[in-house]
């Protein structure tokens, strides 16, 4: 929670002070850099999503307790890569925080896809 106000902080204050100054012609930037980001997070991207939504049944067969959600489960895998590709493209400080906290909800969401007690805890030493 630190971290996060921390960040916050430092954005606001850059955006106050310097960020009235910028000019940035276009919020999202294509370089071959890019593109060579976006190509690895769409092949390996698709790659973790064919593999656990081929996962899928078998889980709901073993955990028969957890709902099946899994368009719920589909939609947020396809948002946490949509907003890695506009991590990727982001050209403007404020768009890359926006894209990251995206992110930052879907990995959230998606550790407590189980809705149980121990997907919300922190993991404990053995």
């Amino acid at each position: 929670m630190l971290l996060v106000i921390v960040q916050t902080a430092i954005m606001l204050s850059l955006e106050a002070t310097a960020g009235h100054a910028m000019q940035i012609e276009h919020s999202l930037f294509v370089d071959m850099f890019s593109i060579i980001m976006a190509l690895l997070i769409g092949i390996i991207g698709s790659a973790i999503c064919l593999y656990a939504f081929g996962y899928m049944p078998e889980f709901h067969e073993h955990y028969r307790e957890v709902k099946d959600r899994r368009n719920y489960f589909g939609f947020l895998m396809y948002l946490f890569l949509a907003a890695m590709f506009g991590i990727v493209f982001s050209n403007n400080l404020l768009w890359l925080y926006f894209f990251w906290e995206i992110t930052t909800v879907c990995s959230f969401l998606l550790i407590g896809y189980k809705d149980d007690k121990a997907s919300g805890r922190a993991p404990t030493e053995p």
